[in-house]
């Protein structure tokens, strides 16, 4: 039991991590997109 909750813990921060990169990463991209269209 204790290996399977520790699977599910790692998969859980894993999944985490993965789904706050992918927003910043959105988020950074829209910034760009935005300095662009002022810039020009």
């Amino acid at each position: 039991m204790k290996i399977n909750i520790k699977n599910i813990r790692i998969k859980s921060i894993c999944a985490t991590l993965f789904i706050s990169l992918f927003l910043s990463c959105n988020n950074g991209i829209e910034e760009l997109e935005k300095r662009n269209h002022f810039l020009s």
